[in-house]
């Protein structure tokens, strides 16, 4: 059998997630939004750098549909305008 009938599925596993930064009163009350192949908490960590400012995580999730294609922060975005 060809494998291009039946290829390989990715080992990625796509996450939305969505973080505040609790001591940063230009941003109370404001939500950022992101999408990884990591954990929420390693790529959130790369984005804020040697700050190291606190975070919360308010929303972890799989970013993967039903049926097996995943989907884009940019999407969540869209949707939230």
């Amino acid at each position: 059998m060809s494998k291009d009938l039946f290829p390989q599925r990715s080992t990625a596993t796509p996450t939305i997630y969505a973080y505040q930064l609790p001591n940063d009163s230009s941003r109370t009350g404001q939500l950022k939004i992101g999408d990884t192949n990591k954990t929420a908490k390693e790529r959130i960590k790369e984005q804020i750098g040697a700050t190291r400012s606190a975070f919360n995580i308010v929303w972890e999730e799989s970013a993967m549909r039903k049926d097996g294609s995943s989907f884009r922060d940019y999407e969540i975005h869209k949707y939230l305008v």
